[in-house]
């Protein structure tokens, strides 16, 4: 029955695992397994949405911005009237990603918040400033 248990519980973990490994009768009983974390994926991703989101923005649109895309943060949230110019108001209601870029000026205390697809990371319109 030990067997059996130490079995599933090596399949298991070698299930999970992006690393091979080779088992035999004088393996040892304890496996390092190494995984990635789960948020490397994801900090991948977003970076990549504020790149290609700066790379549709007029150079006057980048010049405003203090920084560059890697400066922006980024958020998911419904869309609803009232937040911004949306180019299509089927996005209302929808979820989707704001982009918010520092911008240079100092007499504002506000940044630039930019809409954009969750699918296609097109810009979808610009949120209000206060």
């Amino acid at each position: 029955m030990k067997k059996f248990s130490f079995f599933i519980l090596v399949l298991g973990l070698v299930a999970c695992s992006d690393e091979v490994v080779e088992l035999s009768e004088s393996s040892p009983r304890v496996i390092a397994v190494e995984a990635k974390a789960p948020f490397e994926e994801k900090q991948t991703e977003q970076k990549d949405i504020r790149e290609k989101v700066w790379e549709q923005l007029s150079k006057t649109d980048q010049d405003r911005i203090n920084g560059t895309w890697s400066d922006g943060a980024i958020m998911k949230r419904v869309l609803n009237e009232g937040m911004g110019i949306v180019k299509d108001s089927s996005y209302f209601g929808r979820e989707i990603y704001i982009i918010d870029f520092p911008i240079k000026s100092t007499t504002s205390l506000n940044n630039m918040l930019i809409f954009a697809d969750l699918h296609n990371q097109k810009i979808i319109g610009y949120g209000y400033l206060d």
